[in-house]
């Protein structure tokens, strides 16, 4: 295993690597679109009649930080997002969310969105690697703490990781019946 540390991360492993993608790089983030499309349709978890067409990219893509797992093939098997935030934008439904709830959120903050793996990949360790990576790249950008809506099967992978549930519950109509956990993580 080989992992860089600098602004840009890649982590190789024998089946697959871990790679920041720049947020300009147009086809990696169709790309991530598409796998987020129909890893989510797939499950069944898709509210079809939101996408006009067969792929999930939104206003943040074009500003965030992201990760990808990739084949040594080339294939996406996994994604992350992550945006910063050097003050609580309304924009950001997680960061409505807070401001809600009056959760205290130490500034900058990182939003971590967007975390999705193949079926076929998953237990192999990539969630979990796309979540250290993005811990490790939000201290580096100065980050005081990190917000996340998190599926329940991340939400048991964050908390690992130290996050604190804020006993928040949100479910988006983008992905109807999945209920998403409102989570913290504040640097010391």
């Amino acid at each position: 295993v080989t992992f860089i540390l600098s602004t840009k991360f890649t982590l190789y492993m024998d089946e697959f690597q871990i790679k920041e993608v720049v947020a300009h790089d147009t086809d990696t983030i169709r790309r991530i679109g598409k796998l987020r499309y129909d890893v989510w349709k797939d499950e069944g978890s898709l509210n079809l009649s939101v996408f006009s067409s067969e792929s999930w990219c939104d206003e943040f893509d074009g500003s965030g930080y992201h990760w990808i797992a990739e084949t040594v093939d080339g294939q996406i098997v996994g994604a992350a997002r992550m945006h910063l935030f050097r003050e609580l934008d309304e924009s950001s439904r997680d960061v409505a969310l807070w401001r809600r709830c009056g959760q205290f959120v130490p500034l900058p903050t990182v939003d971590f969105g967007r975390l999705v793996v193949r079926s076929d990949y998953r237990r192999r360790g990539i969630a979990q690697m796309l979540n250290e990576v993005r811990m490790i790249a939000a201290r580096n950008m100065g980050a005081k703490s990190i917000i996340v809506t998190a599926s329940e099967a991340n939400a048991r992978q964050l908390l690992k990781l130290g996050f604190v549930d804020i006993n928040e519950r949100i479910e988006f109509p983008e992905r109807p019946g999945v209920i998403f956990v409102a989570m913290q993580y504040n640097f010391t």
